[in-house]
């Protein structure tokens, strides 16, 4: 059956993976999916807390999360979930054998406690966690960037017991305090496609100026 992973925050956002107590599997219908996310409603945004607008680029909208301070652009034709701790974009069954929806994850988490922590130091630690899963394989990182802002991205896929493989591939920037992760699952390797999507998604992130308290 078809399912989908939710990311619902953490200690660390960043420190989420699909078989933390915090992820839920759905094994059934995508009825149960949105029921899912109903029971989430004290965790959901107001429409005070962030706006959607048409983008510049073609078959996109814009997506501003005035709590957090950033926006960018995601597949019109995608849903959206935004709430306090992970706001999920997420793509459409495309037929019965579709087992995974395609989906982004953006977290934002506050790292002003670590001292002069570096990019390579959020990596290290991040590494540290996934690796502990021992249906996790890493495959590499390296230098990016999440709009014009220096980061890093850790590449690794999820092997679970069904034979199913998923693509997990994360992005991450540290600007003024604060880490901005942006996770892509998606069915490994058949929905590569999807990659010319996320590097839209990527490079149209923007930091704004979030509401004061």
């Amino acid at each position: 059956g078809a399912f989908v992973f939710a990311f619902l925050g953490g200690a660390i956002n960043y420190f989420v993976s699909p078989s933390s107590e915090s992820d839920v599997d759905y094994y059934s219908s995508s009825d149960e999916y949105y029921d899912y996310y109903e029971a989430y409603d004290s965790y959901s945004y107001t429409s005070d807390d962030y706006s959607l607008d048409y983008s510049e680029a073609y078959g996109y909208l814009t997506f501003v999360d005035y709590q957090y301070g950033f926006k960018l652009d995601f597949p019109e034709d995608w849903d959206l979930f935004p709430a306090y701790d992970v706001t999920l974009f997420s793509s459409q069954y495309e037929d019965y054998e579709d087992y995974l929806l395609e989906n982004v994850a953006i977290a934002v988490e506050d790292v002003s406690y670590y001292e002069q922590i570096t990019l390579q130091d959020y990596a290290d630690a991040s590494l540290g966690y996934l690796v502990n899963d021992p249906e996790y394989s890493y495959i590499g990182q390296g230098e990016a960037t999440l709009g014009a802002y220096e980061g890093m991205y850790i590449n690794g896929v999820y092997e679970f017991s069904d034979g199913s493989i998923v693509g997990y591939v994360t992005f991450f920037t540290i600007q003024e305090g604060a880490a901005y992760v942006l996770g892509y699952m998606y069915e490994y390797p058949e929905k590569a496609l999807y990659f010319d999507l996320i590097d839209h998604m990527v490079d149209s992130f923007e930091l704004v100026e979030p509401i004061e308290a």
